[in-house]
């Protein structure tokens, strides 16, 4: 995904248009977006470079540059809606990735911790 964020954002011009029933993807695409929005508050180069390391610089969107629409199961279009600017798809295998997430971000607090 963020290879083809980095050619969709070579050009002003450029829209991608995705089609998925990953929620993988929409992972990802939130990870790009809270990158772009992260690097839009600063203009440290220490902390654009730290972002980088996790998305590349190349690759991170607005939100306000992106839109998600969801197909429900009775042909019903609507946009998805987002919290705090990141894409939010409140299903339950979606919110078990981000309770995943966040066990794996506390293990790595603690690999920190015992590093030191």
């Amino acid at each position: 995904l963020f290879d083809l964020l980095k050619i969709n954002n070579s050009l002003a011009g450029n829209q991608l248009v995705l089609t998925t029933h990953s929620p993988y993807v929409l992972n990802y695409l939130s990870l790009a977006v809270k990158a772009g929005n992260l690097s839009e508050r600063t203009g440290d180069v220490k902390w654009l470079n730290k972002i980088a390391r996790i998305v590349p610089a190349e690759a991170q969107i607005r939100t306000d540059d992106l839109a998600i629409y969801e197909l429900s199961e009775d042909g019903e279009i609507s946009v998805l809606g987002n919290l705090y600017g990141i894409p939010d798809d409140d299903n339950y295998l979606n919110n078990a990735l981000g309770d995943a997430n966040e066990m794996y971000d506390r293990l790595m607090d603690i690999e920190d911790g015992l590093c030191r």
